[in-house]
């Protein structure tokens, strides 16, 4: 068993927690985006109980996906593994509303990869999470 929690990135941001709280709103209205949250939430609950989920893919190296579509939108949560726990990096929509077509853009995997590093590198420091947490 493990958990789920939000990157940290150099900006001291939670880009995956921006795209969860604020993103899914302003793209779906606040009633579907609530319920998009939710979706991915609930896949995140099953990532960690079972450190796995059929919604998740890897895509490169370290970096894995999870995966959802609402309303023809690809939605896309860039994520890896640390020891027993999942690091959420960012969200996106995946262009191309063709599941199983097309890979991940090369930006995607630039950043997920840049925000783990940053990630990293902030608690090699001792830092804490802003506000104290940063479990989803």
């Amino acid at each position: 068993m493990g958990f789920v929690e939000y990157a940290v990135a150099a900006d001291l941001k939670c880009h995956a927690e921006t795209f969860l709280t604020e993103t899914l709103i302003k793209e779906f209205g606040k009633t579907n985006g609530v319920k998009v949250k939710l979706r991915l939430l609930a896949i995140c609950e099953d990532i960690s109980n079972n450190g796995f989920s059929p919604r998740m893919s890897p895509e490169r190296g370290p970096i894995y996906g999870i995966k959802w579509e609402f309303k023809k939108k690809l939605v896309r949560i860039a994520c890896f593994q640390d020891g027993n726990k999942w690091v959420l990096t960012h969200g996106f929509f995946k262009q191309g509303a063709q599941k199983k077509k097309g890979v991940w853009s090369v930006e995607h995997l630039d950043r997920a990869d840049r925000i783990r590093e940053q990630h990293f590198a902030h608690f090699a420091k001792g830092s804490t999470p802003p506000n104290g947490t940063n479990n989803p």
